[in-house]
């Protein structure tokens, strides 16, 4: 059940599309979108000027790898796995703040197509929204940043190390991710931090499918860094509406 959980809300992105191309909402990607794009490269550029240096200050006072081949090409794989989960763990945080107003929106407009519900979005929501994603996504990069310490060390680890510290790195923003792009619903909802921190939890495997989703799509250069806010929030929204998930429907 956990596993079918974790793949309806993950093929949830596709029918995600079929629903915005339907129903014409592609007008509400294009500010999410820009502000993404940007932020990324800045995020590419600070870590591309900062890898350098940092690679050939480890190789001259830590390892002492002198000419070899083999420990050069590990510490670059390792130091580009951790500037690659910063990269993410400044990113999620910063991008859902920054957008939390637009996606809010794009969220209710999204519930009122389902469930043809004739709500519009309240006034002042905009910074209200904002306070809302502020506060969640400071606690959610806390947690993310004393989990990820632990699978960045475990990169050390000899042969299993990189496997085992790019899947705990990428579940890990994977669940946070995921939780931060539900709790714009469950805000909406009137569920209490508590409350939302709780049904984050209880459904956590569908929760990992919406955040897998959304890291999915930044691989993808340009037009997945476009789309992945977006996208994200319409494909979260439609798992999080389901008849099935009883503890929201009765909120």
């Amino acid at each position: 059940m956990a596993v079918k959980t974790f793949f309806i809300s993950l093929l949830n992105y596709f029918h995600a599309i079929a629903f915005l191309i339907k129903n014409k909402l592609w007008k509400y990607f294009l500010i999410p979108g820009l502000i993404s794009i940007v932020l990324i490269l800045i995020l590419f550029i600070a870590g591309g000027t900062f890898s350098g240096d940092i690679s050939g200050f480890l190789m001259d006072n830590i390892f002492s790898a002198g000419d070899n081949y083999v420990i050069k090409v590990l510490l670059n794989i390792f130091i580009a796995l951790v500037i690659f989960a910063l990269g993410l763990l400044i990113y999620r945080p910063l991008a859902l703040i920054l957008l939390a107003p637009f996606l809010s929106v794009l969220s209710e407009k999204t519930e009122k197509i389902i469930s043809n519900e004739t709500s519009l979005v309240s006034q002042g929501a905009f910074f209200k929204d904002l306070q809302r994603s502020i506060r969640i996504n400071i606690r959610y990069f806390l947690f993310a940043a004393f989990y990820s310490l632990g699978a960045i060390a475990s990169g050390l680890l000899p042969v299993v190390g990189a496997v085992l510290s790019t899947f705990l790195l990428f579940l890990i923003q994977a669940y946070y991710g995921g939780g931060a792009l539900a709790d714009i619903i469950l805000e909406r909802r009137g569920l209490a931090v508590k409350e939302r921190l709780q049904f984050i939890k209880d459904n956590r495997f569908l929760i990992i499918g919406s955040g897998s989703g959304f890291l999915l799509l930044l691989f993808i250069p340009i037009i997945g860094w476009f789309i992945a806010p977006g996208l994200g929030t319409v494909a979260t929204t439609m798992s999080l509406i389901r008849p099935s998930i009883k503890s929201l429907s009765q909120s």
